[in-house]
């Protein structure tokens, strides 16, 4: 694993932070629920909107625990709380059982077009990981993160994670299925976010 700290952000981007093994159990379960039978509209799932009731999300999503109560991709991202880091950027002093306990996650599915506009999660602290299928059958879909001061945008490869403040604007941006693929649920950029309340 290899750490990068993006300290006037307080973002941490950790490199192959899953085993081979860990990200390809988590990529069964999540071809699994990416079907259109389970995937919601983000207007449906009332998705979010700026001042201006403009939508900011074009993407479908999944909350895991609306339909799993025992997920492989929860379990994997548990991990997360073994890490002191963690506890540092909640700025207090907080058990594993707390932080596993109090965590929700998301499927964010792009296609072809599909995008997130800046926004913050009701969360303390949220981690991302994004999963495809090699060769990646997709272009754009980039994790940026804006403050006054400056916009960064960490190159997110399979079996990373990022983690950042929940309030920290950021936005994925559109989607692009190159040529050679379908635009499949499948062919997509598919992310998990964990929210820590």
């Amino acid at each position: 694993m290899n750490f990068r700290y993006y300290c006037n952000l307080n973002v941490m981007h950790i490199e192959n932070f899953f085993t081979d093994e860990e990200y390809s159990l988590m990529w069964s379960e999540l071809i699994m629920l990416c079907q259109d039978e389970f995937l919601i509209d983000a207007k449906e799932a009332g998705g979010a909107v700026d001042s201006n009731n403009k939508m900011l999300r074009y993407n479908r999503g999944l909350p895991i625990e609306s339909i799993m109560d025992q997920s492989v991709i929860a379990a994997k991202l548990d991990k997360i709380a073994e890490y002191d880091f963690v506890q540092q950027m909640l700025g207090y002093d907080v058990s594993f059982s707390a932080l596993t306990g109090k965590a929700t996650h998301l499927i964010n599915h792009y296609k072809d077009g599909q995008f997130y506009d800046f926004h913050k999660d009701r969360s303390a602290l949220t981690a991302i990981t994004v999963f495809y299928r090699e060769p990646k059958p997709y272009s754009g879909g980039d994790l940026m993160f804006r403050t006054d001061k400056e916009v960064i945008s960490p190159v997110l490869n399979k079996k990373d994670l990022i983690v950042f403040p929940g309030e920290l604007d950021h936005k994925v941006t559109p989607v692009s299925i190159k040529n050679d693929f379908t635009n499949s649920n499948e062919n997509a950029r598919i992310s998990v976010s964990r929210f820590m309340k």
